[in-house]
Parts: C-alpha cells; sequence; structure tokens
C-alpha cells in the first residue's frame, strides 16, 4: 500500500513538472520577437516599374504595304507607325511618315509624282480583328512630266477598313481597304486602295 501512494505521488510531481516545463517554453516562443517578411518573387516589381512596364505594353509598331491599278494609274506606298493604345485592344492613336509612288501613262500625259509626308491617325478595334482607321494626311509632292519637274503641298484624310490576324504572342498581320475622303488636284477622284502590313507589340 506503501509502495502504491509512493508511485502515485511520484507519477504527480512528474506530471506538475512537465506542465511546469510546457508553461515556461510557451512563455519564450509568445515573447521572442516575430518579424513579417514580405515575399518578393522574381516577377515582383516596384510602382514606379510597373507603371512603365504599362506603358512600354501598350506602344505598337507596325508598318503597311498599298499597292492599287486603275486602268493607266499605278500607285504603291509604305507607311510605318507607331502608336499607342489607349484602351486595350479598343482603341489606339499613332502617327508616322509615308512613302507612296504615283504614276499615269495615259496618252500623251505620261507623268508621275513622288508624295513623302506624315500622318496621325486613330484605330478602333470592333470584334474579333474587325478594325476601322481615320487618318490625317500631309504630303510634300515631286511630281514629273515630260522632263518637267514641280513640287507641291497638299492634304487628305482617309478611312480604312481591314482585319488583323494574331501570328504570334505579340505580333499581328494586317488586311484591309483604304480610301482618300476628299477629291483634290492631286486625287481626282477617291481611290479604294488594298492595303498589306503588320503590328508588332513588346
Amino acid at each position: 500500500m506503501i509502495c502504491t501512494n509512493q508511485i502515485r505521488t511520484l507519477a504527480l510531481c512528474a506530471v506538475l513538472m512537465s506542465l511546469h516545463l510546457t508553461s515556461n517554453a510557451q512563455g519564450n516562443y509568445e515573447e521572442a520577437p516575430f518579424e513579417e517578411e514580405e515575399f518578393k518573387g522574381p516577377n515582383r516589381r516596384s510602382q514606379g516599374n510597373r507603371s512603365q512596364s504599362t506603358f512600354v505594353q501598350g506602344l505598337r509598331f507596325g508598318t503597311k504595304f498599298n499597292f492599287s491599278i486603275y486602268g493607266n494609274e499605278m500607285l504603291y506606298g509604305l507607311e510605318p507607325t507607331i502608336g499607342y493604345q489607349l484602351l486595350e485592344e479598343i482603341f489606339e492613336v499613332g502617327f508616322g511618315p509615308m512613302f507612296m509612288h504615283y504614276h499615269n501613262w495615259s496618252g500623251f500625259s505620261k507623268f508621275h509624282y513622288i508624295q513623302t509626308g506624315g500622318q496621325v491617325y486613330a484605330t478602333l478595334f470592333l470584334f474579333d480583328g474587325i478594325y476601322v482607321r481615320a487618318s490625317a494626311r500631309q504630303f510634300f509632292l515631286i511630281q514629273r512630266q515630260q522632263g518637267n519637274r514641280a513640287t507641291a503641298r497638299t492634304q487628305n484624310v482617309y478611312l480604312e477598313g481591314g482585319y488583323q490576324y494574331q501570328v504570334g504572342d505579340r505580333f499581328w498581320a494586317t488586311a484591309g481597304l483604304e480610301m482618300n475622303l476628299i477629291e483634290t488636284r492631286y486625287a481626282s477622284r477617291r481611290y479604294l486602295t488594298p492595303t498589306f502590313g503588320f503590328r508588332m507589340a513588346f
């Protein structure tokens, strides 16, 4: 009987000692300073870097070629552009230089002129790759006719409709039709011109 009481007493002392050590350990753990560290992954950027990245992603670079033949008239040109999407894949504005060549070989009034100048444009993307673009253009012309040379300056407004097809992650091919809206001395009628080109982004 005495041995049983001693065993119970020793067991009770062991339990109390364990509880005491556990409470001390818990107290030390709670008192230890804890500093929360913010995770910084490989793609984490500051606010300034995020803004810069968003701006760069909105840039668009492209080149458009046009070519058309109307009876005795032929027109072809090249139009590099740089633009920025104010609304992603919805609305884009931009500008760029342009180089065009017009040739007329009707009868005895054979002549040709070279157009150089610039343009500003606005493009509205409708749905499924279909777009509409309006552009205002300023031309400087060098006209040659039967050995004579003349220069002139003119303006016009163009409207274009077309389709862009995505061929890469940030690359598009485009095809469309454009038409001048103003008849001038150097555009005596409205010309409907096929266009082909590409657009790319970072």
